[in-house]
């Protein structure tokens, strides 16, 4: 149902007088949008969900409009306006990219660069210190790399037996794993155990998916800036409050000391309400010195409101958005996004 909307609504809003009308009611609140990747158009069919990609050559056409239509704001401007207690200029956007990705490295920022657009990159540091992969992109990596002709591994009280003796079966053998790491058919601490055990690959060879430092220190001398996202990516409403407060502290003190910054804003690891309890969560970025907070629970913002400034609300953009969709995203502001 969703889809079908923004289909109809993408139609309508690829001309420029209802874009213009929708735009122009929320043209004094701050619109923040998030990506995670971008990536080339054969490189789609790898990942392990596309709405959390974008293509390359869209990616670019989405950033030349945000230049022409929109004003974009990097997140110390934005600070300083909330600090100075002044106006944003009307219809300011700020972009922002979570986990840190290789691609916002190679993909993204020579795009923000080229049309002088300034980005927030919310890193894990688990995975940019090549500790730590996400389960669902070892997957792909491994199942393609591994010399073995088949996987066998427990999976729900028996064997699962996947062969991997043509492109095509591994093709459905990283769908299969997808599938059961998303309902729960491997244990958070057993999966990567089994998995690497099952396809011989070290987990540590296929980190190279993640930013190193270096990429990160181009990138803030050029002008981007860097947020915190935690170590380890985990929700933090799973979490006692001492655990909230390690590893918000944990992840700003290491990007700091690697880069020798202040990290002042925070990304929400998944951000939807059930991930994060604002009461809780709100005075501890306030303790540990930021000074933002980011959902991925869709809306405009209203930065007058400092209740409201660690639960700012983003709109996510992801493979499937024409440009007219992406103008009726932006111009909306993604609610539906809850």
């Amino acid at each position: 149902m969703k889809g079908t909307v923004k289909k109809y609504a993408g139609m309508a809003f690829s001309g420029g007088a209802i874009f213009d009308m929708v735009r122009s009611v929320n043209k004094r609140k701050l619109l923040i949008l998030y990506y995670h990747r971008v990536v080339k158009d054969n490189e789609v069919e790898g990942l392990w969900d596309r709405n959390m990609c974008v293509e390359l050559e869209r990616f670019d056409e989405q950033m030349k409009f945000l230049s022409e239509r929109y004003v974009p704001m990097g997140e110390e401007d934005i600070i300083g306006c909330i600090e100075d207690r002044s106006n944003l200029p009307e219809h300011s956007v700020w972009v922002t990219f979570d986990d840190g990705y290789k691609d916002n490295y190679t993909n993204a920022f020579p795009v923000l660069e080229k049309y002088g657009i300034p980005a927030t990159f919310f890193v894990t540091t688990g995975y940019v210190n090549k500790e730590t992969i996400c389960v669902e992109d070892y997957i792909p990596y491994a199942v393609a790399k591994t010399s073995r002709k088949e996987l066998r591994l427990p999976a729900g009280g028996r064997e699962l037996v996947l062969p991997l003796d043509s492109g095509e079966a591994r093709s459905r053998a990283v769908a299969t794993l997808w599938r059961l790491v998303e309902r729960g058919g491997m244990s958070l601490d057993e999966r990567h155990e089994t998995l690497v055990a099952g396809l011989d690959v070290p987990a540590e060879d296929a980190c190279g998916v993640f930013l190193d430092w270096p990429d990160l220190m181009e990138m803030r001398e050029a002008g981007q800036s860097v947020g915190a996202h935690t170590v380890k990516h985990i929700a933090l409403s799973s979490m006692p409050d001492e655990d909230i407060l390690d590893v918000m502290t944990a992840s700003k003190h290491e990007i700091e000391e690697r880069l020798g910054i202040s990290v002042r804003t925070f990304a929400y690891p998944n951000g939807k309400r059930k991930d994060f309890n604002l009461a809780a969560c709100a005075p501890i970025l306030k303790s540990c010195g930021f000074s933002l907070g980011v959902t991925t629970i869709g809306g405009h913002n209203d930065i007058s409101d400092a209740d409201g400034l660690y639960n700012l609300r983003r709109v996510g953009i992801s493979y499937e958005d024409t440009l007219g969709i992406y103008k009726f995203k932006i111009g909306a502001g993604g609610f539906w996004q809850s």
